[in-house]
């Protein structure tokens, strides 16, 4: 009877040790779990809703980021291999950018919807380099990182020039390019298939947020990225 008994706990053992194998692995195919990545994202732009930006008197748009929006934080390192000669979708921005904000979820929902299992994200909000006026002679006043200046060059065709305006609103050329937030670049074997800077030329006040027009307009930007980041591109010939 005792042995018997023992290979009755051990055989239910084994079942409870089977069925919570089972629950965990249908847990994370239906995306119950999140990545410590997702959280993380989710967590930082969602902290600043309704906050103060410190340098006018507007309130930061309100956000309700998506659980499983793939995001991937990655190094400077690691994107400048991808460019080089990766593949994957990146996306240039940090939380307190006013146009990031605006654009981030259409970004991922677009990218969710199309089977984009990573977006690698890369916060450049200290890694650039930074410039100032000072008697009619622009002075950088700050280096960026030795990977910024990597991906300036490996972006150089896309890039616009960078220009700053002194205190009394002229404008100074810097002589060099700029990476701007929010900035989505989609690459396949280190070729860059896909470019898109800032948000929507009709966008005015990112603070606002998007109308529902602009919403349906960006989402078709995004769309369209993602078609020829994947290959599915239209010719004359057919598709």
């Amino acid at each position: 009877m005792e042995k018997d008994k023992k290979i009755l706990l051990g055989i239910i053992g084994l079942i409870v040790v089977v069925a919570a194998v089972i629950v965990v692995l249908l847990v994370k195919d239906n995306k119950v779990v999140y990545s410590e990545d997702e959280v993380k994202f989710k967590e930082e732009y969602e902290a600043l809703n309704n906050q103060g930006n410190n340098y006018n008197d507007k309130k930061y748009l309100e956000l309700n980021i998506i659980e499983d929006n793939n995001v991937v934080y990655a190094t400077e390192e690691e994107i400048v291999t991808i460019l080089e000669e990766g593949d994957g979708v990146i996306y240039f921005g940090f939380p307190g950018c006013p146009w990031c904000r605006a654009m981030i979820s259409p970004l991922l929902e677009i990218a969710n919807e199309n089977d984009i299992k990573n977006i690698y994200y890369l916060n450049i909000l200290e890694m650039r380099d930074s410039y100032k006026v000072e008697d009619k002679k622009v002075l950088r006043t700050k280096e960026g990182t030795d990977a910024y200046y990597k991906i300036l060059k490996e972006l150089e065709e896309f890039l616009n020039d960078y220009s700053i305006t002194d205190a009394k609103g002229k404008e100074y050329k810097t002589g060099v390019k700029r990476l701007y937030a929010p900035t989505v670049v989609m690459v396949k074997d280190g070729e860059v298939k896909a470019f898109h800077e800032d948000v929507l030329p009709s966008l005015e006040d990112p603070y606002q947020g998007l109308t529902a027009e602009q919403d349906k307009e960006l989402r078709s930007v995004f769309t369209e990225m993602i078609n020829k980041y994947h290959g599915n591109v239209c010719t004359k010939e057919g598709c």
